[in-house]
């Protein structure tokens, strides 16, 4: 394409200058020569883009031997997630809620 992104982590601006150079070029495809595609060739997906947006995390980081959310006492199988709770809270997520959400449990104490 006329508009590469020139840094793996783009501004919006040029982030939008690219999305432009998208659209235009497929609009150009679609205009001069869809007729000569074949019908099972014409399926187009798109990649869902979001709007930049404040992140809690800058990317993966493997967290499981930090002494914030170590491991509390083990209750026969089960892990003391409190430390874990406390550490999303502070990352101004609803600790709890995530915990509750991603692994499909129902409310617990904490």
């Amino acid at each position: 394409l006329e508009h590469p992104l020139p840094t793996p982590t783009p501004t919006p601006p040029q982030l939008s200058a690219a999305s432009l150079s998208l659209a235009s070029f497929w609009s150009t495809i679609k205009t001069t020569s869809w007729s000569d595609i074949p019908p099972a060739h014409k399926k187009i997906t798109e990649k869902l883009t979001e709007p930049p947006c404040l992140r809690a995390f800058r990317g993966f980081e493997d967290i499981t031997d930090w002494p914030e959310v170590e491991r509390g006492a083990d209750r026969g199988r089960k892990s003391d997630l409190s430390k874990l709770i406390r550490w999303l809270d502070g990352k101004g997520l609803q600790g709890k809620w995530v915990i509750e959400r991603c692994l499909g449990v129902g409310s617990w104490d904490t």
